[in-house]
């Protein structure tokens, strides 16, 4: 467990509590983790939740199963009360349309369809959640756009540079804003790898400045990176 107070700076964040950052696990990358990306089981579930094949929804299941047990009921205490404090479920949300920048895999499906990012955890979470405690959490996809499918982050990209392409990739939705759907709210947001955490900061910080009460992030698994990968990057 992670926390990390206001994210000042170019895009300063209103919301009046921490924003913590949770995981359950590791991913490793086909890159440079080759070995491990093909035989690390929780890798390997995660990878079966983004192509789509026969594992896709059974892998999603164990995945959240795991979230429930180790994650949501371990942190679900002083001051974070990560299960009994939320009040609704946002995912990070897919674009809105295909465009050249998309992968042959994304191309391949329907709009429509929750593939990649935390779409087909959140709801499949929100499902458990409820055969577990009873507790129907309300699942808001539609909170946050995909404004912008910017082209692939150029992999010796700095920080700043990161920061910058999510926060022209992502805003709210016009009528959440209209709404105050989200006004005074406890949310969790849902990814499915969190690596730079820049678009979980930056979704975060555009869920509180729009009236959130409290932004928890909740992914199923960090990147494996080099120890100087910020220092890098900085």
């Amino acid at each position: 467990m992670s926390s990390r107070a206001h994210w000042f700076g170019t895009f300063p964040c209103k919301c009046p509590n921490k924003i913590y950052s949770v995981h359950y696990g590791t991913y490793y990358g086909k890159e440079k983790h080759p070995e491990k990306h093909k035989t690390h089981p929780l890798t390997q579930m995660i990878i079966d939740t983004k192509t789509q094949n026969s594992k896709t929804a059974t892998s999603a299941s164990e995945i959240c199963l795991l979230i429930y047990q180790h994650v949501l009921m371990k942190y679900n205490i002083a001051p974070w009360y990560l299960l009994d404090s939320t009040e609704c479920i946002v995912p990070i949300p897919l674009h809105e349309q295909h465009t050249e920048h998309c992968s042959d895999n994304c191309k391949s499906r329907k709009l429509d369809e929750p593939h990649t990012k935390g779409q087909l955890l959140a709801e499949t979470l929100t499902k458990i959640i409820y055969d577990k405690t009873g507790k129907n959490i309300p699942l808001y996809k539609d909170v946050l756009v995909r404004a912008d499918r910017t082209k692939p982050m150029d992999k010796n990209a700095t920080q700043k540079e990161r920061y910058n392409y999510a926060w022209k990739d992502y805003k709210i939705a016009e009528d959440i804003k209209s709404n105050n759907l989200i006004e005074g709210k406890k949310i969790l947001l849902i990814d499915d790898i969190l690596t730079s955490k820049a678009t979980t900061d930056i979704c975060s910080t555009l869920l509180c400045n729009n009236g959130a009460n409290k932004v928890s992030i909740l992914c199923a698994a960090e990147t494996f990176l080099d120890p100087n990968w910020k220092q890098k990057r900085s």
